[in-house]
């Protein structure tokens, strides 16, 4: 690697930093997260080519072959340098049922304009081609729709995910309302505090 390019990883580092674990990081990829198992030396960079100060001392655990496979790299992978990517873990979940007298795409549709929920064409309409379709690819929004038989929608709502889904059955509509939260979301409020806001709205937009 020529100093031209190592300057660049080392300005980038500056201004990133790198999960707060000694390294560096170029284009998205952990650039010194790779030692050779014998030496320990590493294996991508030398570094007398960077400039004073630019990079921290290495930590014996991440330079000894014998402690590879518990090296901590942060967000990245020790062995190929990449990002890791980690689901949210789910906090909190909670479910409330109702029923509703009228049929099920009466229930759905006003369900749905009371939550602001989106379809995947309105979605691209509000926000955009690219936009609107990542909003039904990133887990936090849904659509499904059989007219006269069955929907589920879902979407971020109060710091929390709501699920809605929506069956016919013998008497009209059975609402099944599932909420939960992520480790991602803010705390406040609970799924049990969202949830009673959430019954209060579904029974305004219904009248029941």
């Amino acid at each position: 690697m020529n100093y031209r390019m190592m300057a660049a990883t080392a300005a980038l580092f500056a201004l990133a930093g790198c999960a707060g674990k000694d390294h560096l990081i170029y284009g998205g990829v952990c650039v010194t997260c790779f030692n050779n198992p014998v030496t320990g030396e590493p294996a991508n960079y030398d570094p007398k080519d960077l400039p004073p100060g630019a990079m921290p001392t290495v930590s014996a655990s991440l330079t000894s072959a014998a402690n590879a496979d518990a090296r901590d790299c942060g967000d990245y992978d020790c062995k190929t340098g990449q990002v890791i990517m980690r689901s949210p873990k789910t906090v909190g979940r909670t479910e409330y049922q109702m029923s509703y007298s009228g049929n099920v795409d009466t229930a759905a549709a006003l369900l749905k304009e009371a939550f602001g929920y989106l379809t995947p064409e309105e979605a691209v309409g509000q926000y955009g081609n690219m936009a609107g379709r990542m909003m039904f690819h990133n887990g936090y929004n849904a659509w499904s729709a059989t007219p006269g038989v069955s929907y589920t929608m879902k979407g971020p709502i109060y710091n929390c995910n709501l699920k809605t889904s929506i069956t016919r059955s013998a008497k009209g509509a059975k609402i099944v309302f599932s909420l939960s939260k992520s480790s991602g979301d803010k705390p406040s409020p609970t799924v049990e505090e969202a949830m009673k806001t959430v019954r209060a709205k579904a029974a305004r937009a219904l009248g029941v």
